[in-house]
């Protein structure tokens, strides 16, 4: 399955703007098919229908706009390193879906609709759909089939990443080569953080709601693990095998060092040292700790938030 509008917003990068005006678009329909009766099974306040519209409008094209940046860099690795087969298979996959996306676009849009469920109950039961809450419903199923695309995109080229991390010609004392791909494997991650950063969008009535972000946090940290791991998965497996190699090379020269030679069997010990207390992951901690906390310390703050009203409430 082809992505034609992907391909054209990385070949013409200024076109990827125009999401922004699909947003709107999106948004003002939304917004209009909602103010054209009166919600019945939905029940949110107009507040909270307007957060929740607008994040619904704006996270679809949120992710084209992302895949269409993260296409662009993956496209200049591949070309980097055009000689490597996995570079090749890169570009193959670059704009196209693969053949289980259908299936997963199912899933995404069964699993949209589950949660507006109690809006297909209610109109069984009574008979009575209206505008505003079919919007929702459809609204939500479109963000979610996204998702899948995203996720149905993005896991194949990951894999093909880490096995052109396999292949990357490196040292263990020059891993600037590295560099294209550790910055990618964090943007990965920064696209889910930022996907998770809409989500209070739909608590623009000062109100917490657990449902509003527990599919979200459910789901949205062990994707950006994921993500974030698995193109850089190749590298380790590759930096593991240079350490042993490195390391029984100098295990031979110690073996044949004169034993009264204390210089130079501390100068290779402490070498020795230095190559087992290299990291495995080419990964800055510094800044995965940072992304982490800004994963992390959001949601907390929404809990402490809700539990701190209730306990005003109580007094």
């Amino acid at each position: 399955m082809r992505i034609p509008l992907l391909r054209t917003l990385v070949a013409r990068p200024g076109r990827r703007w125009w999401l922004l005006a699909g947003a709107g678009a999106t948004f003002t329909l939304y917004l209009a098919l909602w103010l054209s009766g009166q919600a019945v099974a939905s029940g949110m306040s107009p507040r909270q229908a307007i957060g929740t519209l607008l994040m619904l409008s704006v996270m679809p094209c949120y992710f084209f706009f992302c895949m269409a940046f993260l296409a662009s860099r993956t496209q200049e690795i591949a070309a980097r390193h055009a000689r490597l087969t996995a570079a090749t298979r890169l570009n193959e996959l670059l704009y196209h879906l693969p053949g289980w996306a259908s299936f997963a676009l199912l899933i995404g849009a069964l699993f949209g609709a589950d949660q507006n469920g109690h809006i297909v109950v209610y109109w069984r039961e009574t008979g009575d759909l209206r505008a505003p809450d079919v919007t929702i419903f459809v609204a939500n199923t479109i963000l979610w089939m996204s998702v899948a695309i995203m996720l149905c995109w993005r896991i194949p080229l990951s894999i093909t990443l880490s096995k052109l991390g396999r292949d990357l010609p490196f040292n263990l004392y020059d891993q600037t080569t590295l560099l294209p791909l550790r910055k990618l494997a964090t943007y990965d991650l920064m696209v889910v953080v930022g996907a998770l950063a809409f989500m209070p969008l739909q608590a623009l009535d000062a109100e917490f709601r657990l449902v509003n972000y527990f599919w979200g946090m459910l789901i949205g940290p062990p994707v950006a693990a994921l993500l974030f791991l698995l193109p850089l998965s190749g590298i380790r497996k590759r930096m593991q095998a240079l350490k042993q190699e490195r390391l029984e090379a100098l295990q031979l020269q110690l073996k044949g060092l004169n034993p009264d030679d204390t210089a130079t069997l501390e100068s290779v010990c402490a070498h020795m040292d230095r190559v087992r207390g290299m990291s495995n992951w080419p990964v800055d901690l510094k800044l995965v700790t940072r992304l982490i906390s800004y994963l992390i310390i959001p949601p907390l703050a929404w809990v402490a938030a809700a539990v701190v009203e209730g306990w005003v409430e109580r007094l």
